[in-house]
Parts: C-alpha cells; structure tokens; sequence
C-alpha cells in the first residue's frame, strides 16, 4: 500500500544537519590565526545579528556556473558585518578564506542524532525524500561526505533557484522538481516561519521539530502516521 505522503521534504541546517560547537566559536578561532581575539559568543550574537540583517542569498537570473561566487560574496559580506565592531584584521580576506573553507569541511558539521535512522525508516516505507534549504551549494560535498547526497533526489537550494521558502517560493520549485502534488507531500524542518509556515503557504503539510508533538527525529516517524491516519480515517 502506498504511503499517504509519498514525498517527504527536509530542511538541513538545525534539522538534518548543525554546526559543530558553534559558529562564533569557529569564527573566533579563525581570527585568534589571523591575530585577531574575540570572545566567541559576542561573535555569535554579532552573526545572528548580521545573519538576520543581511539580504536573502537569491540570485534570479544569474547563470549557474557563477552561482557559487555570488554564495562567496554574500557570505563575505555576512562576515564583514559580523567584525565590524571587532577589532580589525591585517587581512580580512585571507582570514575569510579560511573560514569559507572551513564551513565547506564535513568535520564543521554533525548529522543530527536520529537522522540516518529516520532517512532509513522513510525510505523502507516506500517514501521519496527531497530537501528544502537555505544553505548554499557547499552542502552538497558535506552530504556526500555524510553518505546521504544519494538519498535525496530532489535539492532545491534558494541560492540556485532564486527564492526563498517564507512565502512557499522555494517548496512550489521543488514541488515541480519532485513533479509532485503538495497533497502527496510533506515537510520537516525547525524554523516557525521559513518551515512550517512557507510549506504550508504552498499548500504543503509540515512537520515542526521541536514541539511536544515532535521533539526530536525520532518522533517524526509516528507523526507521518498519525497525519495519514487524521487525512484518511
């Protein structure tokens, strides 16, 4: 029998996948090489800030072999901002390049607890996965390395489709990459507006990790079933 949700999409940063100890710890790290010290977590304040600040990292109309030094540049400016009120660098850029290297590295990263397990379970019931994200196209080499790239067939980026998933934008793409319905399909994330409320802006159902419903990966399994049985009984 086939499953209700055939299609089940997923975010990546704070759901699939999250840095490893912290950005600002990273940054901070980075800097102390480039003979700058910072405290890591005014670093991370100082990124949150910037991260919510800058402009969304779309590029509609760029052709995609540029994309990935359009992704350079927007970070590079995420960055700056970040150190602005730090002291400043004998070379930003040379320190830039590092950490934009870093950030490309598997070992920057972890796989949630759960998440092999869950990508598993889906796919032994039959279900096609896919993922929605805001990352840019480095993540690519970081699911390879994780040995998962192969369990979705489906990626849409907002980088390289030039949209963003807060107003559905990016779940209508990948709906036509999926060439699926939005009734055949379901979406897991962790972030109230860009999640859950841009998935069901196109017509989507979302799952939201972190609630008493479904607090970890681990409960999303029975949460598909109990939304298939609400949908069909």
């Amino acid at each position: 029998m086939e499953p209700g949700f055939q299609r089940v999409f997923f975010d990546l940063g704070g759901t699939l996948l999250r840095v490893r100890g912290s950005v600002g710890a990273a940054y901070a790290s980075a800097a102390a090489q480039h003979g700058v010290h910072v405290d890591a977590e005014a670093v991370e304040g100082a990124f949150r800030g910037a991260l919510a600040a800058a402009p969304p990292a779309t590029f509609p109309g760029v052709a995609a072999a540029a994309i990935p030094m359009h992704e350079r540049a927007w970070w590079r400016h995420v960055v700056a901002t970040t150190f602005a009120s730090f002291a400043p660098f004998d070379n930003f850029d040379a320190f830039f390049d590092d950490v934009f290297a870093f950030f490309a590295r598997p070992d920057a990263w972890e796989l949630l607890p759960g998440a092999r397990a869950l990508l598993a379970t889906l796919q032994s019931q039959g279900r096609r996965l896919g993922v929605v994200s805001e990352m840019d196209s480095r993540v690519y080499a970081i699911l390879e390395a994780f040995g998962v790239r192969r369990d979705f067939d489906v990626v849409a980026l907002s980088t390289e489709h030039g949209a963003v998933k807060t107003d559905g934008g990016l779940f209508r793409i990948a709906l036509r990459l999926a060439a699926a319905p939005p009734s055949a399909c379901l979406h897991v994330g962790d972030s109230p507006t860009a999640d859950a409320g841009g998935a069901q802006r196109a017509g989507i159902t979302a799952i939201l990790l972190g609630t008493d419903a479904v607090p970890g990966l681990d409960a999303v399994p029975a949460r598909i079933r109990a939304l298939e049985h609400g949908a069909t009984g």
